[in-house]
């Protein structure tokens, strides 16, 4: 995807640069991933009568900072919302909405001893 390979340039070309120019790259680049699934998974829900969906964007619109984003992701994908979800975007709704054990892979890939390596 072209907007993330350009953020993650962006974070490498900041790094040589200095460590609070990287911290707020890495900030931007969270808040564009961030976007970008909330986007892709309410692309994924279908209209219903309660217009659920409509809600969601004229939230999203409206908003004003990352904090909203944030809630609608969870609104999306454990609140009223998450019912309406195409039957293909069913498994990516629960990829994203599962707890994650000790031991898995995901929680080894976010353990704070692989960030130690870097």
């Amino acid at each position: 995807m072209f907007p993330l390979n350009r953020m993650f340039e962006r974070v490498e070309f900041e790094k040589s640069d200095s460590d609070v120019a990287a911290f707020y790259s890495l900030l931007y680049a969270g808040e564009i991933v961030t976007k970008l699934l909330v986007c892709g998974l309410l692309a994924g829900v279908n209209e219903d009568r309660d217009r659920n969906k409509y809600s969601q964007l004229h939230k999203l619109v409206r908003s004003d900072g990352i904090g909203e984003w944030a809630s609608i992701l969870d609104s999306i994908l454990i609140g009223p919302t998450a019912q309406f979800f195409r039957e293909d975007f069913r498994t990516l709704q629960q990829e994203v909405a599962q707890s994650i054990k000790k031991g898995g892979w995901q929680y080894e890939a976010e353990s704070p001893r692989v960030f130690k390596r870097l």
